[in-house]
């Protein structure tokens, strides 16, 4: 982004919201109660030209000049910078995996919490195996362990070959159908309960290493140890339990993948994804109404990383859920694909589409789609769509007052991570004083949220 030959200012796609974001905080510190709010004529500049530049992303050097001053700015590349968008947390990973993989510090990988996140965005795929390994004899053991069953779950699922893939699903399949535990078998809860309360004083303290990644990695798994949650005891029986159980059978059983399987299995890494993306695509054209051929192209698209494939495959699922709108797996993964793509219209009309959905009295299933909804826009929704999801959220808690998923997906997801300060202690003590109201907080994850949340640097 910069200036170009013929004196025009190129500005990143979204760079509006984020400059209304900007404009707005600085106004907020000097307004008065009554005043309202005119981004044009807080920076100077008329509507025609703002909504000139939002169709072209450039504005020509005389308005950029007026706007830098509007806004307060230094400096042309100070504004430029406001206008980026900020890093994912996979940017963030893949600097962190260039910095530090001639000086890879061993304690990274041997940490319980965080060890399997660090070899999978490492591109260690020696460490990932044996961690992976390790997780799985551990679970052995402890079956109940939800933190390390959700973490491998999710690495599998991102990391894996297919027939690793189906694997996972087929084994939390059978333990989200094995008996449930009595109320007094509290040692396999104990343990991991006692390493997130140390992680927490951890990230509290500052006393470790990459922080920032540490954080964001025991949020998002804290999280699917909640929908785990969801699924062994308050959904035990439900359409949404056994769509998600029955999927690793249902891919077996797909003649289409079944080369698929046969030929990466004993692959490693991403090397088979490319021809397995090409292999699916030409699935999904042959069976257009098949859910699992259009959840497997944007599963393997997601893992393929390829930018204007990953836009391909969003704009054909658009279409595709126009005509199934119910498919909640698909609808779920087309979310963490536009989490995972270049930030623009695609992503912005996506989250739009989606909270419309979730507005319309969606299936009993779609509690999946809510995560990953809160999940995209707190990554990457503009302040409009920030503030239209917390509304919407509060109003379904609010009609779902027992519920303890979602509400952890609220207030990791969106809250801690778009809130402000007022916002962020308005919902911690809206989650303290639910947690007085309704017992038992299995497994104590919904305290633990509120832990990890209050431990977050204001």
């Amino acid at each position: 982004m910069g200036r170009n030959k013929q004196n025009r200012i190129a500005v990143p796609p979204g760079w509006f919201g984020r400059l209304k974001a900007f404009c707005r905080n600085k106004w907020e510190k000097h307004s008065k109660p009554g005043d309202v709010f005119d981004i044009y004529e807080f920076v100077g500049l008329d509507r025609r030209t703002i909504t000139t530049a939002r169709q072209l992303n450039e504005f020509t050097e005389s308005s950029f000049d007026t706007l830098v001053a509007g806004v307060g700015c230094e400096t042309p590349d100070a504004l430029l910078a406001v206008l980026e968008p900020p890093p994912t947390a996979s940017d963030q990973l893949a600097s962190l995996g260039k910095a530090f993989a001639s000086m890879f510090d061993e304690k990274l990988l041997s940490d319980h919490m965080t060890g399997v996140g660090f070899a999978e965005w490492m591109r260690s795929e020696d460490d990932w195996e044996r961690l992976v390994r390790s997780g799985k004899t551990w679970l052995e053991a402890h079956p109940e362990d939800l933190y390390c069953r959700g973490m491998l779950l999710w690495s599998v699922l991102r990391k894996g070959n297919p027939a690793e893939m189906v694997g996972v699903l087929n084994e939390t399949a059978a333990w989200l159908g094995s008996p449930l535990p009595k109320p007094s078998t509290g040692s396999d809860s104990t343990a991991w309960q006692q390493k997130i309360n140390a992680k927490i004083a951890q990230l509290r303290s500052g006393a470790m290493s990459h922080p920032d990644f540490a954080r964001w990695y025991v949020e998002d798994t804290l999280v699917r140890a909640t929908l785990l949650r969801c699924l062994r005891f308050q959904e035990k029986g439900s359409y949404f339990e056994r769509e998600f159980m029955g999927l690793g059978g249902e891919l077996e059983k797909q003649t289409a993948l079944k080369v698929l399987f046969d030929a990466a299995r004993s692959e490693k890494g991403d090397t088979w994804v490319g021809a397995a993306v090409d292999h699916v695509s030409r699935w999904a054209s042959f069976e257009e109404g098949s859910g699992l051929a259009r959840l497997s192209l944007l599963w393997f698209t997601g893992r393929q990383g390829h930018p204007d494939k990953m836009q391909s495959a969003l704009e054909q699922s658009f279409r595709w859920l126009a005509r199934s709108p119910n498919q909640t797996l698909v609808r779920w993964a087309a979310t963490w694909l536009a989490g995972l793509s270049p930030e623009g219209e695609t992503t912005s009309r996506l989250i739009e589409d989606t909270a419309e959905w979730l507005g319309t009295g969606a299936p009993d299933d779609e509690r999946l789609v809510r995560m990953g909804f809160l999940w995209l826009v707190g990554a990457r929704g503009s302040p409009e769509q920030v503030r239209a999801a917390m509304l919407q959220t509060a109003a379904w808690l609010k009609a779902h007052p027992k519920d303890d998923f979602i509400r952890v997906a609220h207030l990791l997801f969106l809250i801690r991570r778009r809130g402000t300060q007022a916002e962020r202690k308005q919902i911690a003590d809206a989650t303290r004083a639910w947690l007085c109201d309704h017992h038992p907080d299995v497994y104590g994850l919904t305290n633990l949220a509120l832990r990890l949340f209050e431990s977050a640097p204001s």
